[in-house]
């Protein structure tokens, strides 16, 4: 990226890039909280502070190896959750502020959470009027990876986890509010962000750059963010230790009954016999009919991403 531009995601008026045929995304009834909730009514009293910084997306995207990067730093407090899923109404909306100022106990000069639940439009609606509300001068930073890639590492987490059950190409061609594809829409999605906040408060973040040269697109994010970008330290040369072995396999009924009662032990297991809860899930395969018709539903979203923030992408397979 041009380090001389102006806005970091780039001019605010992309050329118009070529109209393929694309699936249907449609735009939902507005999700309506269980509790209406008015920010300016939360209790004055209320323990902690607001973050400035929001990591917004993508799913699988390297959001939880950003989340403990920026955590590293002397200057910056992530949240210890590092999903709060706030700004979603079907999720924690109607918990309040107070709640959510509970996550941010620490004062630094950067406070920060990471929800790629933010990034899930239209399956989730009215996110950024809503932390625009509440967050109206905060930073957003906006990972993103090879499109496609982004799609299959979705596929087995949702897998893993037991909510999909579809064969895999069946589920990456559903025509209607496909939710492996809308994640991978990323210039769609920074859209709905771009009507409320300006473009010099949004940094998109590309993932292969930060495996290639991970202190180097650190430094450009703590510059972003204000901070002192010559900070080094020895993890930011490691990937995420979070995520165990066993998300690669599905959950199995003991998984779920060990969870389900909270007993102690499971990541224990995961981490350290990762066989006792099923056998490995196998990477799927992108046949070549099949990448050519998600090439075709991809293409003029990632032609268009490539115009506003001046990115080539070039280690992308599109």
């Amino acid at each position: 990226m041009d380090k001389n531009a102006r806005h970091p995601i780039g001019p605010s008026t992309p050329p118009s890039p070529p109209q393929p045929v694309r699936p249907i995304v449609t735009r939902p009834r507005p999700a309506r909280p269980a509790r209406p909730y008015r920010p300016e009514a939360a209790s004055a009293e209320a323990v902690g502070t607001l973050p400035n910084l929001v990591i917004i997306g993508a799913m699988k995207c390297g959001t939880t190896s950003l989340h403990e990067y920026l955590d590293c730093h002397p200057e910056v407090f992530m949240s210890r959750r590092k999903e709060t899923n706030f700004f979603v109404a079907e999720h924690n909306w109607a918990k309040g502020l107070a709640w959510y100022r509970s996550h941010f106990p620490e004062k630094k000069r950067v406070i920060g959470e990471s929800s790629p639940n933010y990034t899930r439009f239209p399956l989730y609606a009215g996110v950024p009027e809503r932390m625009h509300r509440v967050l109206p001068g905060a930073k957003l930073l906006y990972c993103v990876r090879d499109p496609i890639k982004r799609m299959v590492s979705h596929y087995v987490h949702s897998y893993s986890l037991g909510r999909e059950h579809r064969p895999f190409a069946e589920a990456m061609l559903e025509r209607k509010n496909n939710r492996y594809l809308v994640s991978s829409l990323y210039h769609f999605q920074l859209e709905q962000y771009r009507r409320f906040y300006d473009p010099s408060q949004i940094k998109v973040v590309v993932l292969e750059e930060l495996y290639r040269d991970p202190l180097g697109t650190l430094q450009e994010v703590f510059a972003f963010l204000g901070v002192d970008p010559t900070y080094e330290d020895s993890r930011f040369t490691k990937a995420s230790a979070t995520m165990p072995a066993a998300a690669t396999r599905r959950r199995s009924p003991l998984k779920n009954w060990m969870v389900a009662r909270k007993l102690r032990g499971v990541y224990w297991l995961e981490r350290n016999a990762p066989w006792v809860f099923g056998p490995p899930i196998k990477t799927p395969q992108v046949t070549p009919a099949l990448r050519a018709e998600l090439t075709a539903m991809l293409q003029e979203d990632v032609q268009a991403l490539r115009a506003l923030t001046g990115l080539s992408l070039g280690a992308w397979s599109l």
